[in-house]
């Protein structure tokens, strides 16, 4: 669950966030939508820790992500953020690239890793990239990898803060495969 109350972030003068409340129950699909500079992607990284409001607080399945002492392990062990720019280890295979974190940071065994990622590879229509590389990939190939490589993981909640689709038919096309991935 995601709890925002009352949260502003401010740079200077300008405001870009102000006084937002917002109740993100465990299990919902909630889509942040609105017009360049309206504060999406300022939200999204104040959940996320990358950012500290101004004022007001944030509470990421019972952790105060805006106290002063953060567990940040535990949070990302369950919370990710998809750039626009993939930051993927381009010396790595998709399967390397998808397995690394299950193996690293949730410390589950290569093969049982490697499996999950293979499925989930499968699940999104990539199961025959496993053994390419990223560079390998086309601009929306490797954003369906990306959030491949999220989930794999096993997350509770994962972010996307940059646009990945220029036309409305692209992000129906995008929600009707993430709805029926994630079932």
């Amino acid at each position: 669950m995601i709890s925002i109350q009352n949260v502003s972030k401010q740079f200077g003068n300008m405001y870009a966030l102000r006084h937002v409340d917002l109740e993100i129950e465990t299990g919902e699909k909630t889509v942040i939508i609105g017009p360049s500079r309206s504060g999406k992607s300022t939200l999204i990284r104040c959940i996320n820790g990358f950012e500290h409001p101004t004022k007001g607080r944030i509470v990421v399945d019972g952790i105060d992500v805006t106290a002063k002492k953060v567990d940040a392990r535990k949070l990302y062990a369950d919370v990710a953020m998809v750039f626009q720019d993939f930051n993927l280890y381009p010396h790595k295979t998709v399967l390397e690239n998808v397995t690394i974190a299950p193996i690293r940071v949730h410390h589950i065994p290569r093969e049982e890793a490697e499996r999950s990622g293979a499925e989930y590879l499968q699940r999104v229509g990539l199961c025959d990239k496993v053994a390419e590389y990223p560079t390998k990939l086309s601009g929306g190939r490797d954003a369906v990898f990306h959030f491949a490589k999220k989930f794999s993981c096993s997350l509770q909640i994962a972010q996307g803060a940059e646009h990945y689709f220029h036309t409305p038919a692209q992000l129906r096309k995008f929600e009707k495969w993430l709805q029926q991935t994630l079932r």
